[in-house]
């Protein structure tokens, strides 16, 4: 798909991605307060919180992405790329969105175990990278600037900051150059900590745990909510909260506290696959 958003912001991507979030308020509330509160009845409510028309087109479009992919040969390096090459097509009927299968590997006949993923996984998986990174990206870049505008000095110290890293590759914003931009990583983390994408992130427990130092038990099949809001805007973490400082995030000032009090992506196994993406991308979008 060749949007090319920057140059023609008018185009059909663009405006699609404009309206899935285009529904009536009271329905979103509605259903905000089904998932939050007995979220066993979410899968039966007949709402959602997109828009059914672009859902509809993101769908067919990831659809026909991935099977351009397959019958044409065309390989980029990306996520999509990566579910392709391991999706199932034997077309047989069935509920799991994972499959592991036997296949034969090398001339010797030697076998391994292969997990395959069914196109509704492939597709859904697409359209949620692109929803999950389409307002947040977008909602980062704005804070950044509310920030910027607000501390001079850091603004001027950021621009610096990035013209010598530039110069310093030839006038590139190159994948080094970005590794170099150490300020502006330490800008858009401090941006994350005032600015959280979400507020709070709830996990499932599957095993009786006992917190340590204490009596507390958290029995398996109970949801524990961590309030990420409440951690970044602890002073006991973070001195000052309401003060916009990237110091905060020198290496020597990140080794004084746990890494588990800054999570705009949550952590552990189930954490927010754009951790490991988000920064080149914002970066690039900042310079």
């Amino acid at each position: 798909v060749e949007s090319n958003s920057i140059k023609f912001p008018e185009s059909e991507l663009i405006c699609v991605m404009a309206k899935f979030g285009d529904i009536p308020v009271y329905k979103r509330v509605i259903l905000f307060m089904i998932i939050v509160f007995i979220p066993m009845f979410a899968r039966f409510i007949p709402l959602s919180l997109f828009n059914s028309r672009v859902m509809e087109y993101l769908v067919a479009l990831s659809k026909k992405v991935a099977h351009m992919r397959k019958t044409e040969g065309v390989r980029r390096n990306d996520f999509l790329q990566l579910m392709v090459e391991h999706q199932d097509d034997s077309n047989a009927p069935s509920d799991d969105v994972i499959k592991v299968k036997t296949v034969t590997v090398g001339e010797n006949g030697e076998t391994k175990q292969k997990v395959f993923l069914s196109e509704d996984t492939v597709t859904a998986q697409s359209i949620l990278f692109l929803i999950a990174g389409y307002e947040t990206s977008s909602t980062l870049l704005m804070f950044a600037s509310y920030q910027l505008s607000l501390n001079v000095d850091i603004q001027d110290k950021l621009r610096a900051h990035v013209n010598e890293i530039l110069d310093k590759h030839g006038g590139k914003c190159t994948y080094e150059a970005l590794q170099d931009m150490s300020y502006l990583e330490m800008v858009l983390n401090e941006t994350l900590r005032m600015h959280p994408s979400v507020a709070r992130v709830d996990r499932h427990c599957t095993l009786d745990y006992t917190l340590p130092d204490t009596n507390i038990v958290i029995r398996a099949g109970e949801s524990v909510n961590v309030p990420i809001m409440g951690l970044h805007y602890d002073p006991k973490y973070y001195p000052d909260p309401y003060k916009f400082d990237p110091d905060r995030f020198l290496p020597e000032e990140k080794a004084k506290r746990s890494p588990y009090v800054f999570l705009p992506f949550g952590a552990g196994p189930r954490n927010c696959i754009g951790n490991t993406t988000w920064i080149f991308s914002e970066m690039s979008e900042n310079k």
